[in-house]
C-alpha cells in the first residue's frame, strides 16, 4: 500500500493483493519467469508505468486512508455496541 499511496508501479502475487481493491493498479504475476517478465514489460513501457503510477494514489486514499478505516472502525463498533445493548 505504500508503493501505490507513493505513485510506484507494483508487481505482485495475487496471494500478496488479496483482499484488497488493487487489480486495476498492479500487474499480476505468481511464478518467477512471469514477474520478471512483468517487470521488464514495466521497465520497457513507460506509458504503462505512468498509468500505473497514477492509478494508486486515489486507490489508496480512497479505501486505505487512516481517516477512512478509523471512521468505519468506529462505525463497525457502534454498531456492535447497539446489537449488544439491544
Amino acid at each position: 500500500l505504500e508503493a501505490l499511496a507513493a505513485g510506484i508501479p507494483i508487481v505482485s502475487t495475487q496471494l500478496a493483493a488479496e483482499g484488497l481493491d488493487i487489480s486495476h493498479s498492479v500487474l499480476l504475476a505468481e511464478h518467477a519467469p512471469d514477474f520478471a517478465a512483468a517487470i521488464v514489460r514495466l521497465l520497457n513501457d513507460r506509458s504503462l508505468r505512468e498509468r500505473l503510477g497514477a492509478a494508486g494514489p486515489p486507490v489508496v486514499q480512497r479505501d486505505y486512508d487512516w481517516l477512512q478505516l478509523g471512521a468505519r472502525l468506529a462505525a463497525l463498533y457502534q454498531r456492535m455496541k447497539l446489537n449488544v445493548e439491544g
